[in-house]
């Protein structure tokens, strides 16, 4: 009886073990992203070093500052993708300062997520991570993308055989579900009957079409057409290198995404 009690006991401190170990566990994460107070400069910097934009408008700030209060906790991946790297100084009227580090996946095939922050606070080892969405990201880099026209952006990823699709406006999904339904066309009838997609959202402004593997010498072609925003207007596909204007084309050949 004693030893069958000391396994039960045994399995128990086993099944706790495991379970702190598991990265869902929202006792692990962060509760807050670390900021200051009086900020009055936010400026961005490249991998190389060199300023990309510098921020002075109180307005500006506070929405940039508002965005990352309201950041969702996030992990380090194993292994943690990689896009396009940026510092953020974050710089108050104390005569202190804050920097992070942006890690921009929005142009990768990243299913869901768009821009990490990374932060170390001075008296602490453990990085901590949050995640972003492609709206913050633009008010930070981009802001004038906010007056433009309603547009979409495609890019494509060979290697995931994917379309990255980003707009300046948030997306109404049913219409790009529909455009992508509709707009999906294969080489072959035998291709067109079973079409093989997932789409992916990572925040109302991007989201990630994965083709699946075609059969060898088939190809499809990618038409978005009928793309709105949550506001019903209507988005024009801005001219991706390389491709027309109203489309993004897949070719399987050579693993060749156009």
């Amino acid at each position: 009886m004693k030893q069958r009690c000391m396994l039960w006991l045994l399995c128990i401190l086993l099944a706790g073990l495991q379970g702190c170990n598991r990265p869902s566990e929202a006792l692990s994460l962060p509760k807050s992203i670390p900021l200051l107070e009086q900020v009055h400069a936010v400026r961005v910097f490249d991998r190389d070093g060199a300023l990309v934009i510098e921020h002075t408008d109180d307005a500006h700030i506070a929405g940039l500052l508002r965005g990352m209060q309201e950041a969702s906790p996030a992990y380090i991946e194993e292994p943690e993708p990689f896009g396009e790297r940026y510092q953020l100084v974050i710089l108050s009227g104390q005569a202190d300062s804050l920097t992070y580090t942006i890690n921009d996946l929005s142009a990768t095939a990243a299913n869901d997520i768009s821009v990490k922050l990374y932060t170390t606070q001075p008296d602490q080892e453990e990085t901590t991570v949050w995640e972003l969405p492609l709206a913050w990201l633009q008010s930070l880099l981009e802001p004038e993308l906010a007056e433009e026209e309603p547009t979409l952006r495609a890019v494509t990823d060979e290697n995931a055989e994917a379309v990255i699709v980003m707009a300046n406006r948030a997306l109404q999904r049913a219409s790009l579900t529909e455009a992508v339904r509709s707009g999906l066309q294969y080489s072959s009838a035998e291709e067109a009957a079973q079409p093989r997609y997932t789409i992916h959202w990572s925040d109302d402004r991007r989201v990630v079409i994965r083709l699946r593997e075609l059969s060898p010498g088939q190809s499809a072609r990618l038409v978005l057409d009928g793309v709105l925003s949550v506001e019903g207007d209507p988005l024009i596909l801005t001219k991706p290198s390389g491709a027309s204007s109203s489309c993004t084309e897949a070719l399987h050949e050579g693993r060749r995404l156009q």
